[in-house]
């Protein structure tokens, strides 16, 4: 089921078996449009244990094997400032998703751990002028990639690439900026289970300014909020 939320969030509702499959398809989908484009494929991943279950599924999918990954690079929505071999980097998540099984994919890890501003502007410096497509995810309380509520990250306007402490989080974490994320083609918002449908009703409605998540997307770049039914179920 598609609902228009307004002129720049359109909600994707699927029963959770068909959320994934989707998904994988959209990737593949965004992937050959990229690449008729400009010959490369620019791709922005979130962490968590549902993004997990999709980067299993797009490395498991036939499709991966006739695709030349030497076209894609892979960037981070955001990550924590541990090291790259930590199970809670996502960077990490995505190689034990079996992205380091694709010969040649470009996976461009951020240097959170570092805890320096010279790490966000050698990001910078890797980022292309926009992504193709970046999965984003929603948590309880509303935010998205590490752009947290109150939070002065949120703020960051002449900058793709802004690292803080997380007051929220008691930690240092690294994270794209919203000028930067509502560039990408193809934003998707990925939110799943029954914990995050009242925080879903508030996001999506006119009130729900206090969420980072409500401030992704444009009219130029729409978010697309794929949910499954359970975090739906208080939509109208």
């Amino acid at each position: 089921m598609i609902k228009t939320i307004d002129d720049r969030r359109l909600a994707l509702i699927f029963t959770s078996d068909r959320l994934i499959p989707y998904l994988v398809d959209l990737f593949y989908s965004e992937l050959q449009k990229a690449l008729s484009k400009h010959h490369r494929f620019n791709v922005a991943l979130a962490g968590g244990s549902t993004p997990k279950k999709l980067y299993q599924a797009l490395v498991q999918d036939t499709r991966s094997e006739t695709t030349d990954w030497r076209k894609v690079f892979v960037f981070y929505g955001d990550e924590r400032a541990v090291p790259l071999d930590d199970e809670e980097s996502n960077y990490h998540m995505s190689l034990s998703s079996g992205f380091n099984k694709l010969r040649g994919i470009n996976l461009i890890p951020m240097k959170a751990y570092l805890k320096e501003n010279s790490a966000c502007v050698d990001y910078e410096s890797k980022l292309p002028e926009y992504l193709d497509l970046i999965f984003l995810g929603m948590g309880d309380d509303g935010h998205t990639a590490s752009l947290f509520p109150k939070d002065p990250l949120c703020d960051v306007k002449n900058q793709k690439v802004a690292l803080g402490f997380i007051k929220a989080k008691n930690t240092y974490r690294m994270t794209l900026t919203f000028p930067y994320i509502n560039k990408s083609h193809c934003i998707v918002m990925l939110i799943v289970g029954d914990s995050k449908k009242e925080k879903v009703k508030e996001v999506l409605s006119n009130e729900g300014q206090a969420n980072p998540a409500f401030f992704i997307g444009t009219k130029e770049h729409k978010v697309h909020f794929v949910m499954d039914e359970s975090a739906a179920l208080l939509l109208d």
